[in-house]
This record gives structure tokens, C-alpha cells and sequence, in this order.
């Protein structure tokens, strides 16, 4: 059988909005940096909507090296111990940037 590149059907269809009702986080990773985050899948849903893993990864920039293209994003299932150890980012507000857009033309 050949190999697979990319994710699945089943993987595609699997949004934001289940991962929340099954109790999963979102692990969003810069592949440059090495620098892993932690995200609530019901925050995500408030800012993105309802998209599928292969779509988060490019909601996101890195912090430190401010490239976007090198973002990868997993679901992570937590249990046991590891439940009080984790750091996760929560969403607390979502500021707009109000942007002027000028039109020249006759008095």
C-alpha cells in the first residue's frame, strides 16, 4: 500500500467543536523554536470557529521566531496526574485593530 501524506477523512472531519465535547486540548508547536502551547478547544472555537486540526496550525504565529509556515498543531488527550501539571493558554479577550482605509477623490 502506498504511504500516506497528510491527514485522513476522518482526521479532516474532526472539528474544534467535538474535541471540546470529548475533552481534548489543542497542542500548537513551532517546529523552529521547539516552543509547545496548550489550548482549550472551546477557546479556539471562539476565535476561529469550527475547523478541523489541519486548519489551526495557521490561525497561529510563533512568538519567538514570528514565522508562521513553521506552526503544527495536534489534539493531546490529558488524564491522570498530568491533569493539575499543565500549562494552558485561555482565551481572554479579543481585541480588534481599528484600521482607517482613505479614498482619494473630487471635491
Amino acid at each position: 500500500m502506498p504511504e500516506r501524506n497528510g491527514y485522513t477523512r476522518k482526521q479532516m472531519a474532526y472539528t474544534v467543536a467535538q474535541a471540546h465535547l470529548d475533552g481534548l486540548l489543542v497542542k500548537v508547536t513551532c517546529q523552529h523554536c521547539r516552543i509547545t502551547r496548550l489550548y482549550l478547544p472551546k477557546d479556539l472555537l471562539t476565535l476561529c470557529g469550527p475547523i478541523g486540526i489541519h486548519e489551526i496550525a495557521q490561525w497561529f504565529r510563533c512568538e519567538k521566531c514570528d514565522q508562521k509556515h513553521n506552526m503544527v498543531a495536534d489534539w493531546m488527550a490529558v488524564y491522570g496526574p498530568d491533569v493539575r501539571m499543565l500549562r494552558v493558554r485561555r482565551l481572554v479577550r479579543v481585541k480588534y485593530k481599528r484600521v482607517p482605509v482613505w479614498k482619494d477623490g473630487p471635491l
